[in-house]
């Protein structure tokens, strides 16, 4: 059996429109990869938007934001939820209020990417991947 997959989209103000349609094109190799539906959070200082998905068609709409970024009570609810194996954040990095230990019992990745993205981890828990730029 497959993961269960969630994949946290950064919409903060900071993600630019070409960074958010690079992050779709890592949505779509996600879910090919995966093989099944992926839970997709669209999250700036909250969640924003969320569907799940078998493709990407109408993920593009629910990527809504332009706020800070705030993802701590993301990952409480995700770690509450207990529904997922593998949660990715596709994002900058500049993420604030992140929990100091690992939530839940999901694995995270921290694809960074972007125009500002750090060059540190956001968080001391997790996989960091940098992505880079096309």
């Amino acid at each position: 059996m497959s993961a269960r997959v969630c994949v946290i989209v950064d919409t903060s103000g900071s993600m630019d429109d070409a960074t958010l349609n690079e992050c779709v094109a890592e949505c779509e190799k996600i879910i090919r990869t995966v093989g099944m539906p992926v839970d997709v959070l669209a999250v700036d200082t909250a969640i924003r938007g969320e569907g799940r998905f078998t493709s990407t068609r109408g993920l593009r709409d629910i990527l809504i934001g332009g706020g800070g970024t705030r993802f701590a009570s993301t990952f409480e609810r995700l770690a509450r939820e207990s529904r997922h194996d593998v949660v990715i954040a596709l994002t900058d990095g500049e993420v604030w209020d992140l929990p100091s230990v690992k939530p839940g019992r999901f694995e995270t990745v921290w694809c960074l990417r972007g125009p500002w993205a750090r060059s540190k981890a956001p968080a001391p828990w997790g996989v960091t991947v940098r992505i880079p730029k096309k």
